[in-house]
């Protein structure tokens, strides 16, 4: 049986090789702006203690704390998301067990005016480790146009190439993609508008940016 394996891959390995030669990939990508009107904030909620059972309640307390806040802003709970609570030991040099807790929330704002009071109040309240940063609620409209322009720009390179090669562009016969979204300065607002009061005045852009790889085949 060995000694016809080779012969029985053969053939494959030739389709394999003329498949090759008859595709093409591209990689392509593109960027969408969209003026950010969302603050999103990420608050982290621990407690340590010798006794888990005094770290758990204590931390109990601390969600308290929070939903009251929350609730004395009136943010919906379609705009919260949370993590679960988690008990763990913690490891020391010393003979002394510790023992902490550890529950992350995500809190979305509708525009930025609530940002800054809304900071206080968490200080106020004893929570200190959280971070905000900008979003936008039309990200989704931007991944599709970021889509839509990246595919574009992948069959306008594709057809260059095959084109060079003294062929003609066929169908996508494979694509796989990926996109994120990041926080973006808007230098040309910031220059605009010399008179504001807070640096929060100032509008702020999120981009959207998208990536394709892209397989034609090549006729």
């Amino acid at each position: 049986m060995s000694k016809f394996f080779p012969f029985m891959l053969l053939p494959f390995f030739i389709w394999a090789q003329e498949a090759a030669l008859n595709t093409i990939t591209i990689e392509s990508s593109s960027t969408v702006h969209l003026v950010a009107d969302i603050v999103y904030f990420d608050i982290k909620m621990s407690v340590e203690d010798s006794d888990p059972q005094k770290v758990y309640e204590a931390h109990k307390k601390q969600e308290r704390k929070l939903l009251d806040l929350l609730t004395g802003f009136s943010i919906p709970d379609s705009a919260i998301q949370y993590s679960l609570l988690t008990l763990q030991k913690r490891s020391t040099n010393s003979d002394k067990r510790k023992f902490y807790s550890l529950q992350r929330v995500k809190i979305v704002f509708k525009g930025a005016s609530k940002y800054e009071s809304f900071q206080i109040k968490l200080l106020e309240n004893g929570f200190y480790e959280f971070r905000a940063g900008f979003g936008s609620s039309h990200i989704e409209m931007a991944r599709r146009d970021g889509y839509k322009a990246a595919l574009e720009n992948a069959r306008r390179d594709a057809r260059i190439i095959a084109e060079t090669l003294g062929k003609k562009l066929g169908r996508i016969t494979g694509i796989s993609t990926r996109t994120n979204s990041f926080r973006q300065l808007s230098h040309d607002n910031a220059m605009r508008i010399p008179s504001v009061q807070s640096l929060i005045e100032i509008k702020q852009t999120v981009a959207a940016r998208t990536n394709l790889k892209v397989t034609f085949e090549l006729k």
